[in-house]
């Protein structure tokens, strides 16, 4: 069996396909319909995965590619059909079963994306276990790497620099695995709230009483989750201004003034509108509260969730990629997190750096009308996936040599997968329903009809989002659709351009979406396209632009002073698993001597070269010194055969590793034993107050304090399993190129096979 088949992510699969066939006498409908539409695509995903006699597995070219993706399509829809079919029954049986089929569902997902991602007709062709093995997620030891920390409005970004498995290197930012949590904060400011002078049983379980009174006005408020709840209590403050949020609240409770001063009391409200201020200053209260995110969801798979349906739409690069990722840090703890590749374009957010010397005083004429349409086009895949955080800052822009806008690629998709699905305007500013939107792009309208809306939540699933949260993407898809539908049927009449716009280029009515063929974009529309014209409407993305391009074309004419960006240092981060697991090591090696056996040591009378000054019995030796100087010792010497001075750069292999970790821990725990006697003989139970009596004893008490501090610091770790295997690898070889080799001989041999045919007489 090919060796993928025991990394822990097929493990799994198969753990979950055991699950599926013992549930063989579920009477949930759907369920046969599934199994065996899991059977068909395991026996064709195994026939892609078998190795022949030379031990390559087949390669996928378009026709295998296309075969695959059906055969997916088929289970995922079987599968979606079957959730849907099953959602309301109270079964504990069925509901476990769902959560395996939702699990299976999820692994799925994930092997029609890098399906789509990949190009048979490119200059490397794969094989279905070489996709799957580069669709893991990658575990890299950044070792002592330091690297500079670009902080959004909601999250940290690292940039760095990482090398896939064949050695490209990828510019990217690393955004560190973030739960959404702002509910205990608020529980904090009731607390302090009810040691006021307030009604206590009012201030008790405030926000469900909150959330009752606003459910007799609005039913939607049963569908809001409390970390939202929060968010409007902060926004209808004023930012946590008490008179503003005792108007809200006298309105929200129907009391008066007085009534409601005897319910929070004057200080109570005091400490609510300074807490909810407090809570303000959480750059995730101004956008993922008003995504309705629940308590503990990740923020940052939402872009590698985001992406998918970009790919599934046929426009994977309207938005940076992103991918999920962990890396080691310097002390050893690994960091979940994504990794989105840098932007194609330029970063035009200032308008008033260089950058805005490169941009045409038009645009979007010529070549730039494609800049146009994708920009439409990335407005209607923000309202699907729900971003609600698209703004001119999370742009950048595709130049050519002429300052053509030729292209716009959307960054920082985090905000995305709101749980609200709005028919109109724009939620919280910040999305443009279809019914706003004025023009879209005949291929983008078209790819949005013909999407099915089982798939759109099959895409979505294994990348962290709530049912909910996918079942608001598919009602969006749906309401984009239903927009469509009624502008292919108004305009089905007058379809001719003549009947359409003015004598201008544009369209009479704005009162109804419109469908405009691709090559028909034209520079004056992004005036038209933008709805903000008097601050009467929400704001949009094209407004945001527009208004961007002006700041261009006055600080083009020195209206506008310029404004310094620093740019960024994006550091070399080689990311090859088998070299980063030394980086820690390699320093290490060959340097205990430098840190221990050669620090020099004073006593009051005079200086000490080696430490075998201190080591003899008229100064008082013990069994446990002379342990732990003997492990010193063999570590060094150990060290120092194994490390070459002349090659740096050296990897060690396991054995040297796992030989290296043993004599640091025989060093660390004969310090231990050492200082543990002394403590014990001078009565001490702090090792700060432990001093020896004389200047002999101070010193080889100091000494073996300095050894236990060095290895504290510098503790080799035991190896993971996955390390372990990344090792075993190494020490083989590199199998990367072996494989390489291997295949090509292979192949071949095989062409050859085929070249001479049947032979005679056979």
């Amino acid at each position: 069996m090919p060796s993928y088949y025991t990394i822990e992510e097929f493990s799994e699969r198969r753990k979950l396909q055991d699950e599926l066939r013992n549930a063989i006498n579920t009477k949930a409908p759907g369920y046969e319909d599934y199994v065996k539409a899991m059977e068909d695509l395991n026996k064709k995903m195994n026939a892609y995965s078998a190795l022949d006699q030379w031990g390559v597995a087949k390669q996928i070219d378009e026709a295998g590619k296309q075969e695959l993706i059906q055969e997916i399509k088929t289970t995922a829809l079987a599968g979606e059909k079957f959730l849907k079919n099953i959602k309301q029954s109270k079964d504990q049986k069925v509901q476990e079963l769902a959560g395996t089929v939702r699990k299976l569902q999820g692994l799925m997902s994930h092997d029609m994306n890098l399906l789509q991602q990949y190009d048979p007709n490119g200059p490397e062709k794969k094989s279905l276990p070489e996709l799957q093995e580069d669709a893991r997620t990658a575990t890299v030891d950044i070792g002592k790497n330091q690297f500079d920390k670009i902080s959004g409005q909601l999250s940290e970004r690292i940039p760095m620099t990482i090398q896939d498995a064949k050695g490209k290197k990828i510019k990217g930012f690393f955004t560190k695995g973030k739960k959404f949590s702002v509910r205990p904060q608020f529980d904090k400011v009731v607390d302090d709230a009810l040691k006021m002078d307030g009604d206590k049983e009012f201030l008790k379980d405030f926000l469900n009483k909150y959330r009752t009174a606003r459910l007799k006005k609005d039913p939607k408020f049963a569908e809001y989750t409390d970390e939202y709840l929060i968010a409007e209590l902060y926004a209808k403050s004023r930012g946590g201004k008490t008179n503003f949020l005792k108007d809200h609240l006298e309105n929200v409770f129907g009391m008066d003034r007085f009534e409601l001063n005897d319910k929070l009391g004057m200080r109570g409200a005091e400490r609510l509108a300074k807490g909810l201020e407090r809570i303000g200053e959480n750059p995730d209260v101004n956008l993922n509260m008003m995504l309705n995110m629940k308590e503990g969801a990740r923020m940052d798979q939402r872009n590698t969730a985001m992406s998918a349906v970009a790919d599934l739409l046929g426009v994977p690069n309207l938005i940076a990629r992103s991918r999920n990722m962990r890396f080691r840090d310097e002390n050893g703890n690994i960091v979940e997190g994504t990794f989105m590749d840098v932007a194609d374009g330029t970063d035009l957010a200032m308008g008033t750096n260089d950058n805005a010397l490169k941009v045409n005083a038009s645009p979007f004429s010529g070549a730039g009308k494609e800049g146009l349409r994708q920009l439409c086009d990335l407005q209607v895949l923000d309202y699907i996936c729900g971003n609600i955080d698209r703004h001119a800052g999370n742009l950048v822009f595709q130049l050519d040599k002429d300052g053509k806008i030729i292209g716009v690629q959307g960054i920082d998709n985090d905000t995305s997968f709101t749980s609200f699905a709005p028919q109109k305007k724009d939620l919280n500013d910040m999305m443009t329903a279809p019914a706003n939107m004025r023009i879209m792009s005949r291929s983008m309208a078209e790819r949005v009809k013909n999407m099915d809306p089982a798939m759109l939540k099959f895409t979505l699933r294994g990348r962290g989002l709530s049912e909910e949260e996918m079942d608001a993407a598919v009602e969006r898809l749906k309401i984009t659709q239903a927009e469509i539908k009624k502008s292919d049927e108004r305009y089905k009449e007058t379809n001719e351009e003549g009947k359409l716009v003015d004598k201008k280029g544009i369209k009479v009515t704005s009162n109804h979406l419109y469908v405009m063929d691709d090559d028909k974009f034209d520079p004056r529309l992004i005036n038209y396209l933008r709805r903000d014209k008097s601050n009467h409407e929400p704001t949009s993305t094209i407004n945001e632009v527009s208004i961007l391009l002006n700041k261009v074309k006055q600080y083009q004419k020195g209206k506008l002073e310029k404004k310094e960006v620093k740019p960024l240092n994006l550091k070399e981060f080689n990311a090859t698993e088998r070299e980063l697991l030394w980086s820690k090591v390699r320093e290490k090696v060959g340097t205990t001597s430098q840190y221990v056996n050669g620090v020099y040591l004073y006593s009051g009378q005079k200086k000490i070269n080696s430490v075998d000054d201190l080591t003899n019995s008229t100064h008082g030796s013990s069994p446990q010194w002379d342990t732990m100087v003997a492990n010193m010792k063999a570590l060094n010497e150990y060290n120092e055969g194994a490390y070459r001075k002349d090659r740096p750069d050296q990897l060690l292999t396991t054995q040297e590793y796992l030989k290296t970790r043993s004599l640091w821990h025989n060093l660390d725990t004969s310090a231990d034993a050492y200082l543990a006697k002394k403590m014990k003989e001078k009565g001490v139970t702090d090792l700060k107050n432990l001093v020896g009596k004389n200047d002999y004893e101070k010193d080889r008490i100091e000494y073996a304090k300095k050894i236990k501090a060095y290895t504290t610091k510098h503790r080799v770790e035991a190896l993971t399993d996955h390390q372990k295997e990344i090792l075993k690898q190494h020490d083989e070889g590199d199998l990367i190129e072996l494989n390489k080799k291997m295949k090509e001989e292979a192949l071949k041999l095989q062409e050859e096979q085929q070249n001479k045919g049947p032979q005679a007489g056979i």
